[in-house]
């Protein structure tokens, strides 16, 4: 067997290993079925700091629920929901707030659009 193939198949069988470590240690996500319970539906909060953001990353809904979104930045941004097409302008420290009722079914990135991060995904089942 020549060294180069050798050095290959090191580096596949490497490559192969770490992957499969990347899998069994990678943290879960958050998941959270309904947020706080509110007088108008469930609540969910995100908090974004230097890049990192704090909250639940899948929601799980149902089709009809009212929800509350607040997120707070340390810098100036846009959030989006896509599939709902609802956005807000985020200032830098202030939280901003989105009330909508979940009347679509499937699933939707709520995304900062400037610093392109998927805050979370919302899942809404029939």
């Amino acid at each position: 067997m020549s060294e180069k193939l050798r050095t290959g198949l090191y580096l596949l069988v490497a490559l192969a290993v770490l992957a499969g470590l990347w899998q069994l240690l990678r943290p879960a996500p958050m998941v959270v079925q309904g947020g706080a319970a509110t007088s108008g539906g469930s609540a969910f909060t995100w908090g974004v700091a230097n890049g990192v953001a704090s909250g639940p990353e899948l929601l799980v809904l149902r089709q009809g629920e009212r929800v509350r979104l607040q997120v707070t930045s340390d810098e100036a941004d846009e959030l989006h929901l896509h599939g709902y097409e609802i956005t807000r302008q985020l200032m830098a420290g202030r939280t901003e707030s989105v009330t909508f009722t979940a009347d679509r079914s499937g699933r939707f990135d709520l995304e900062l659009h400037r610093r392109h991060r998927t805050l979370a995904v919302l899942e809404v089942t029939p």
